[in-house]
């Protein structure tokens, strides 16, 4: 038996892909070929069944091709809006061969979300905020290195969460929440346990803690929340906050201007995240911004004024940037 894995976007491994892996080269003794290409070579052989996954809408175009270039392919993720099939969600294990540059270890303790932002599928698609897996089922143990990256959607408003926090501090392992944590909800008793962890980047080089800003009305639960943090020792230039554009309102509006201003001027080191981005023109302001913003270029200048003299320069520097693809 022969079985092709493609992973159509993302940039971390795919724990869909690595559940079928593990099924069908250790329990039907498959061999596996896996690729991130959706184009088929006229040499390679037939499979007994091609696998793919996309994560995000904007990969519409490559899920078209693959269809034609394989369209016995079964495709699943939340790209083509697809619910997760009960057999990979519900399978234990994973074939981490299939990504072997990747050092970590990845997982979720928690699935589903308390929150039903209109923008986000995992309500529809997880339900409500439930326990999944321990650190111990998530790491992978000795040699690997305990460094955790954890894509929980909403880690902290579920019940047992205070055990996970103690798997984490007792086993000095570092964890990026990559996701982000609900500062909107985020308590003193959180912050006591979150005080005590190693949080960092995704890339393990730095001290970082991940959240979300995506609405400027919850202006006041954000302030609350990072006053919260501070309190427990955690520092703003360590928090990275997602921040949310063209979704409430079209463009670079002063929203977007507002929320950003304040974390600029507070230390925070936001990321911005634009709604169908795709949908905009080469060279939109928005996405000029995006680019000021996640290059860090803005800190130079943190102002309307900064923004203003970079959006010259990339002009002038005649580059054009056309619809790329999210990193999220």
């Amino acid at each position: 038996m022969h079985i092709k894995l493609i992973q159509i976007d993302g940039d971390l491994p795919n724990m869909a892909l690595m559940k079928l892996a593990h099924h069908y080269r250790y329990e039907k003794g498959a061999e596996i070929t896996f690729t991130k290409s959706v184009r088929v070579d006229m040499f390679e052989p037939k499979y007994d069944a091609v696998f793919a996954s996309a994560i995000f809408s904007v990969s519409a175009k490559k899920v078209a091709l693959l269809k034609d270039y394989c369209p016995e392919a079964i495709i699943g993720g939340t790209g083509i809006n697809e619910e997760a099939d009960e057999f990979i969600e519900n399978y234990p294990d994973l074939d981490y061969s299939i990504y072997p540059d990747f050092p970590y270890s990845i997982g979720m303790t928690q699935i589903g979300c308390s929150s039903k932002c209109p923008f986000c599928c995992v309500p529809n698609k997880e339900g409500k905020n439930r326990p999944k897996d321990t650190i111990a089922k998530i790491w992978r143990g000795d040699p690997y290195p305990r460094q955790l990256i954890l894509i929980d959607n909403d880690f902290q408003n579920r019940d047992g969460w205070q055990s996970i926090c103690e798997e984490i501090i007792e086993g000095d392992f570092e964890v990026a929440f990559i996701q982000g944590i609900n500062i909107r909800k985020l308590t003193p008793e959180h912050a006591t346990y979150f005080s005590r962890m190693k949080f960092r980047d995704r890339n393990f080089n730095r001290k970082k803690f991940y959240c979300a800003w995506d609405n400027e009305k919850d202006r006041k639960r954000i302030e609350r929340g990072l006053d919260i943090l501070a309190t427990a020792g955690i520092q703003r230039s360590d928090v990275t906050p997602y921040f949310l554009c063209n979704y409430w309102h079209k463009g670079l509006t002063e929203d977007v201007w507002t929320r950003f201003l304040f974390m600029a001027e507070r230390g925070l080191r936001p990321y911005c995240m634009v709604y169908e981005k795709w949908k905009l023109p080469p060279n939109d302001d928005l996405k000029i911004f995006q680019n000021w913003i996640n290059s860090h270029n803005c800190y130079v200048k943190p102002t309307r004024e900064g923004f203003e003299e970079y959006k010259i320069y990339r002009i002038s520097s005649k580059v054009i940037h056309n619809n790329d693809a999210e990193i999220f």
